[in-house]
């Protein structure tokens, strides 16, 4: 079977499977990648690698589940007698080549759904998985830091067995693409909630991998619970609304990833707009947080973040209810951003 069973990614699954040890769910099955591990002719496990495994350490260490178990096998009209740990199978009897046998294990060990993009994938997590309960205990800053430890795990713990292998390295730590779709899960989350220009500049960002995008992608994430509270406070009329800045956010982004993904320096994509074609002046003031003053060299993560979430806290004290006589007009947007920016330097 072509998985790695050592991976600490296996383990998990193999331990989430006994965690929620259900033998109905190790019966027959339409789907190749569920139900009864497969044997092929030769006696290979083809499919269920690992719910053979979870099987054994049910075994093991989980005698009244295994009596459940070999309860169900002798439901389906198997004796068990005298066999010290029976499992259910299915055999393979269809006979392939070897080019049809690699498509059929592959597959077979492989999520049914079909493969969605970054963004149908993040938007379907921010849905599923990022929960109150499992949002609340992201504790801000690097995904990867110890005191988000919880988090991660909770957000694990959600994904089905299936598509839990890729998110740890084979040295226990969250792999790159796990970071990757957890961030990815919490912009959609925090942010895609705008117009459809904008989740189009979300999806495009999203699916940039240059180190640019990537790593305003990853500021955003940072800041998803702050920017999440403060429209939440706007759609709840706390907040004046025209502090929003979602989607021009996210224009700015989709402005980098554009220019990243053309090979255009940011600063000549500014120059050659013309007066048909001109760039919104607060999305440029915001791409240009993104950089030095020569628009030469791109922020960090951690300014961008700073950044950004500054802006969260100054828009969430702009009351929507503030009395109109007598006061000094409001700040601008534009106001509280350079605000913001003032304050990270």
């Amino acid at each position: 079977q072509n998985r790695d069973r050592d991976r600490a990614a296996s383990e998990a699954q193999i331990m989430s499977i006994v965690g929620k040890f259900d033998p109905e769910q190790l019966g027959d099955d339409n789907y190749t990648d569920r139900g009864a591990p497969i044997i092929g002719p030769d006696g290979t496990i083809e499919s269920g690698n690992g719910r053979v495994l979870a099987i054994n350490r049910v075994f093991d260490e989980r005698p009244e589940m295994a009596k459940a178990y070999r309860d169900y096998i002798e439901a389906q009209g198997f004796d068990t007698t005298g066999i010290e740990r029976p499992v259910l199978i299915r055999r393979r009897v269809t006979e392939m080549d070897d080019a049809t046998l690699r498509n059929f294990i592959t597959g077979s060990n492989s999520d049914t759904k079909q493969e969605l993009s970054a963004p149908e994938r993040a938007t379907q997590d921010a849905s599923d998985i990022l929960t109150p309960e499992v949002f609340t205990s992201y504790m801000g800053g690097a995904l990867t830091s110890q005191r988000n430890g919880d988090f991660i795990r909770k957000f694990i713990d959600s994904v089905p067995d299936g598509q839990r292998s890729t998110f740890m390295d084979d040295k226990g730590n969250l792999s790159t693409a796990g970071v990757a779709r957890i961030e990815n899960a919490m912009l959609a989350r925090a942010f895609g909630n705008g117009t459809p220009a904008a989740k189009r500049f979300l999806s495009k960002a999203m699916e940039n991998t240059d180190n640019q995008t990537r790593t305003l992608t990853g500021a955003l994430s940072e800041v998803a619970a702050d920017w999440g509270k403060m429209t939440e406070a706007m759609d709840d009329g706390t907040v004046d609304k025209q502090y929003d800045l979602t989607d021009k956010v996210l224009e700015a982004i989709g402005l980098v990833a554009d220019a990243r993904k053309q090979g255009e320096k940011i600063s000549d994509v500014f120059a050659q707009r013309d007066a048909f074609n001109q760039v919104d002046p607060l999305v440029e003031k915001i791409v240009r947080s993104f950089y030095d003053g020569n628009l030469r060299r791109a922020a960090g993560r951690n300014k961008v973040a700073g950044i950004l979430r500054s802006y969260a806290e100054l828009a969430a004290e702009q009351r929507a209810d503030t009395d109109l006589f007598g006061n000094a007009a409001p700040p601008t947007p534009a106001d509280l951003y350079a605000a913001a920016i003032e304050q990270q330097h």
